[in-house]
């Protein structure tokens, strides 16, 4: 029985020898390749300049189709070789269909990472607003959004967020001087960051090791007197419709910028004699106050829009840079858009307006914020003085 196993044996093996010997000789097949001569089939070498444009298609366009680094071996099988920054590419598959699919997937793969490289401070900024504060006050947003176009992108447009330091960014905070300007942009570029960590696009939680800027403490703001009011708007004539209309709006019905901005014809009810102020802050922001028919006779005659668009043209920043200028050109150079809100506080105050009735209008939470904040005593106004 050994012997007849043996024999079996030795005769299977001689049988598989003569079949490997058949198929060497019947498909050519060669063990390993001869570099030098695979290095010098030209027929099989892609030309380099074809090469962006071929790898979005999934197959070469011809078998003679001419694409660098894409080369058909002798076994039959097709391979990529590409050395990019010292690392070596090498990819086979066993038809070009196929290689060219883990090409297209390879470069996917590589401009994906590239991207999350390049992505900048300034971009991501903007991506985080529209993403992450959709859904906050409109007034707390156009902050957001005023910060991040005036300081964040112009600041850090060509600066990597991948790369970012902790030192840029308080380099960043310390060139802004205004005190408020530099708080708000504290706030915003830590939740930026924070969240850019959390999602991975940054290594370390930079928002961690920033230094809370010192801010001055402001001057408060105080209303414009008598003579500043009537300076103010015989100076404002001097302008087009759009920016008179809207300062009267503020000074009369002492709105903030936000709700100012918002304002639609639509919010006029005519019979009631009431106008509906879009609140940006607490609740009792939103409100309804009364107005003369004067008023709503002189918003009529400034009507440009339809009733649901914002009747005033511009986005709010530009009412604030603008009254500025005018409050500079009348000597006023220490007030500001917002002061006009104090300033109708104040005067409602001087018209015995009850106190109830002056918080509902400027739309605060308490009556101490009215009184103790937005009405300043001024010498030079009296009831009979006002209008």
């Amino acid at each position: 029985m050994d012997r007849d196993f043996a024999k079996d044996v030795n005769d299977g093996l001689n049988k598989i020898m003569e079949i490997c010997q058949w198929l060497k000789d019947s498909f050519h097949i060669e063990v390993g390749r001869n570099l030098k001569s695979w290095q010098n089939e030209k027929e099989n070498v892609i030309d380099i300049e074809a090469v962006d444009s071929s790898l979005n298609k999934k197959e070469v366009e011809s078998p003679v189709a001419k694409i660098k680094n894409i080369y058909h071996r002798k076994d039959g099988r097709w391979e990529y070789v590409r050395t990019v920054n010292k690392n070596t590419i090498h990819l086979i598959a066993r038809t070009k269909e196929l290689l060219q699919e883990k090409i297209n997937n390879l470069k996917e793969q590589t401009t994906t990472k590239i991207s999350l490289h390049t992505e900048t401070v300034a971009s991501y900024a903007m991506k985080w607003l529209k993403t992450y504060k959709t859904d906050i006050k409109q007034g707390t947003f156009d902050r957001y959004e005023s910060i991040i176009k005036n300081h964040i992108e112009p600041y850090f447009k060509n600066i990597s967020l991948k790369k970012l330091k902790q030192e840029q960014v308080q380099k960043f905070l310390n060139s802004i001087t205004a005190s408020r300007t530099k708080e708000y942009a504290y706030i915003t570029i830590r939740q930026i960051l924070q969240q850019a960590f959390y999602n991975k696009k940054t290594n370390e939680n930079i928002a961690l090791y920033l230094s809370k800027p010192k801010i001055k403490k402001s001057e408060p703001r105080t209303a414009l007197s008598l003579e500043q009011q009537s300076m103010l708007i015989d100076e404002i004539k001097k302008y087009d419709d759009d920016l008179q209309m809207f300062v009267m709006f503020s000074l009369v019905l002492g709105s903030r910028r936000a709700e100012t901005c918002e304002f639609r014809f639509e919010d006029i009810n005519k019979d009631k004699n009431q106008i509906l102020i879009r609140g940006t802050k607490t609740l009792d922001s939103k409100r309804k106050i009364k107005i003369s028919n004067e008023m709503i006779k002189l918003l009529e005659s400034h009507k440009k829009a339809s009733d649901k668009e914002k009747y005033f043209a511009h986005y709010l920043h530009y009412y604030t840079h603008k009254v500025k200028e005018v409050l500079n050109n009348i000597g006023a150079e220490d007030k500001t858009l917002h002061d006009l809100r104090h300033t109708c506080s104040t005067n409602l105050f001087y018209l015995n307006v009850p106190d109830k009735q002056r918080q509902q209008i400027l739309g605060h939470s308490t009556i101490v914020m009215t009184n103790d904040i937005y009405t300043n005593l001024q010498e030079d106004i009296n009831a009979k003085g006002l209008f």
